[in-house]
Parts: structure tokens; C-alpha cells; sequence
């Protein structure tokens, strides 16, 4: 299976932005996983 990496970051405004990847199937598929975050994560 091939896989497509997206990594980004959203807005939340003028000071802070979130980064994020995104790691997709090239394939269709019928389920999602949703990460968050874990160990070392601070705001």
C-alpha cells in the first residue's frame, strides 16, 4: 500500500499556528484514525 504525506499547519491567529500531518492512502478506503496528541505535548 502507498501512502501520501501531508504535513501543514492551520492558523489560529496572528501568534500561534498548529502544525499537523496528514498520512493518507493513495487507495480509497472506508475508515479513519484519528492521532492525538501524546507524551511531550505543551500549549
Amino acid at each position: 500500500m502507498v501512502y501520501q504525506i501531508i504535513e501543514d499547519q492551520v492558523v489560529r491567529n496572528e501568534y500561534s499556528t498548529l502544525p499537523y500531518t496528514w498520512i493518507r492512502s493513495k487507495e480509497p478506503n472506508s475508515s479513519i484514525c484519528i492521532m492525538l496528541p501524546g507524551l511531550g505535548y505543551t500549549t
